[in-house]
């Protein structure tokens, strides 16, 4: 595969963060929930989040893209 350009890399760092912050949003949904029905979601939300955030990383780390975001 071809190397990914500085526009695509910073593309797809911009994403990451979009991820680990959608991530971080389900988390503190679903502690401060109080209907028993809707937690699950939220944390089905986060988990769905968060793997796009450990598929994204992969890449970056693939592609020598050095990100310093965290999960």
């Amino acid at each position: 595969m071809n190397q990914l350009t500085q526009m695509e890399l910073a593309h797809l760092e911009e994403l990451l963060s979009m991820e680990v912050l959608a991530a971080k949003k389900y988390r503190i949904y679903s502690r401060q929930c109080s209907d028993k029905e809707l937690i699950p979601l939220f944390e089905e939300a986060r988990e769905l989040h968060r793997q796009r955030v450990d598929g994204l990383l992969q890449l970056l780390r693939k592609h020598n893209g050095k990100s310093k975001k965290a999960h």
